[in-house]
């Protein structure tokens, strides 16, 4: 049977166009490799094989399904997704690694609070590719599969392969990590390297090298994401932790590890630095908003504790349970550094998001880091039976959130705008306020991004302001209902909430 799927390679090198026709888009050298594959399949040893990772293989197509569904529409792009496309996109074109705003560019924003290990990827897929809002998703769907494999081998490591199938089939059906993973975002990459770096920390007995490894990982979650900060005073407290109990091999470990992970992101850090100050009020910013913004301290349980109410956040409150019971299982599993690590990384995470807005964003990595656990402090707390009920009916539930389109937006209005402007205004002035109408647009001289001051509060005033030449503009932005009163008749629909606003009466010309 292989002799003749060989035979008949040979012979069909060159598929014929109608056949080609038949297969779609699918590329004729692996059309031909999958028919020379199925013999090779239908053999018993390999079928055998392959019967043993069936719940593997079924939910990796659920992923893939998940992963791929909509990816251009769904989670529609929006200000943080469409700001990070931008960039990429600026590299793809060969304009290096800046923003354009309104007449500058700023090169290397530290404002972002994501890196290259974020944006690069993204402008490879939109350099092969052209740029589209799916284009720059593509590698975000293999940073997606990374981290489920890891999360994965990462449990099976630890429980066993039950508990791994377990752990991701609760993790592919959460819409959360989907609808985050997909987007542009550094949440689900920076989670990636934090758990890579995990499982070298886990190891950190067998020599100094896996303590680097571990530290270099941690410090590229930082690089991809901001708030993965939170792990450089992990790692020191529990150096002070080794050190007052004079545990001197431990302590100089988790002093490599510490070393490591800030030479690996100070680069970067003091490339941004060369460019322009303020990264220090960025993370001011980080840290305290809630104070700043008039509010107390843990704002969203003062302000906001009906928030907690919200099925997301009772849903990480059985997974906070349930993930606790398991991880103190793991002790005799896991060495207790990374034990320590998660536990210590959860309770920052959850008390960051309790100071903030109320974003289940800044919740999400606890979540993920408790994942690998759930099984097992199911099993413990509830039996292997009643565990196997509660645990189905979980992804379940899950599953059909995400596939009903909950928890993310899927308007098209940024688009609809989009489409207007490049029929409209190809020969007119345009400011647009908007990132996720300004991504979509094709290069024009006429039109300049004007960035919204909330995104940032540290972000210069140079790059917002508008100056006397740019005051007679027309200005694109989103306006709620409630805004567009004032303006009666004089605002012109682009797509949806996004109006184009009239210019200011005393211009020479109204636009």
């Amino acid at each position: 049977m292989e002799n003749e799927g060989r035979a008949f390679l040979c012979r069909n090198a060159f598929v014929h166009p109608r056949s080609a026709a038949i297969v779609g888009p699918l590329p004729i050298p692996l059309f031909s490799i999958i028919l020379y594959a199925i013999p090779m399949l239908s053999s018993p040893s390999t079928s055998r094989s392959l019967a043993r990772y069936v719940p593997e293989i079924v939910l990796g197509c659920f992923a893939l399904f998940f992963f791929l569904r909509e990816l251009g529409t769904f989670p529609a792009a929006w200000t943080d997704d469409s700001l990070f496309m931008m960039v990429a996109r600026e590299v793809a074109d060969g304009r290096g690694y800046a923003i354009p705003l309104l007449d500058s560019r700023w090169t290397y924003p530290y404002f972002l609070a994501v890196g290259p290990t974020l944006i690069l990827p993204s402008a490879l897929t939109i350099k092969l590719f052209g740029f589209s809002v799916a284009a720059a998703r593509i590698s975000m769907v293999f940073f997606l599969a990374a981290t489920a494999v890891v999360s994965y081998v990462f449990t099976k490591k630890i429980f066993g392969i039950g508990a791994a199938r377990w752990s991701l089939a609760l993790l592919v059906s959460l819409s959360a990590f989907v609808n985050t993973g997909k987007p542009v975002l550094g949440e689900i990459p920076a989670f990636l390297f934090l758990l890579l770096g995990l499982l070298f920390m886990q190891h950190w007995q067998r020599g100094w090298r896996y303590s680097v490894v571990a530290g270099m990982f941690f410090g590229l979650s930082v690089m991809t994401k901001l708030t993965y900060g939170m792990i450089f005073p992990t790692l020191g407290f529990l150096l002070f932790l080794s050190i007052l109990q004079r545990r001197w091999r431990e302590s100089t470990a988790l002093s490599v590890m510490l070393l490591s992970s800030v030479l690996t992101y100070l680069p970067w850090r003091l490339l941004e630095m060369s460019t322009r100050g303020g990264f220090a009020q960025e993370i001011v910013e980080y840290l305290s908003s809630g104070i700043q913004n008039d509010t107390v301290p843990f704002n969203v349980l003062v302000k906001t504790p009906e928030l907690l109410l919200r099925v997301p956040f009772l849903a990480f409150g059985v997974f906070l349970l349930l993930g606790s019971v398991g991880l103190w299982q793991a002790r005799g599993k896991l060495t207790h550094l990374p034990v320590l690590t998660i536990l210590i990384l959860v309770v920052l995470f959850i008390l960051y998001f309790l100071d903030l807005y109320g974003w289940y964003r800044y919740l999400l990595p606890a979540h993920l880091l408790l994942l690998p656990f759930v099984s097992a402090g199911a099993r413990t707390l509830l039996g292997r039976r009643l565990a196997t009920i509660v645990l189905s009916l979980i992804i379940i539930a899950q599953a059909q959130w995400q596939f009903t389109h909950k928890g993310a937006s899927s308007s098209t209005e940024a688009a609809e705008a989009a489409a207007f402007v490049e029929e409209h205004y190809q020969e007119k002035e345009l400011l647009v306020n908007s990132p996720e109408v300004f991504v979509r647009l094709s290069r024009n001289p006429h039109w300049r991004f004007l960035i919204p001051k909330e995104i940032s509060p540290t972000v210069p005033q140079e790059y917002y302001t508008v100056t006397s030449s740019l005051r007679c503009i027309p200005i694109l932005r989103k306006l709620q209902v409630d805004q567009q009163e004032p303006y009666g008749d004089t605002l012109v629909k682009a797509g949806g909430r996004y109006m184009i606003l009239p210019v200011p009466n005393d211009c020479p010309m109204r636009r």
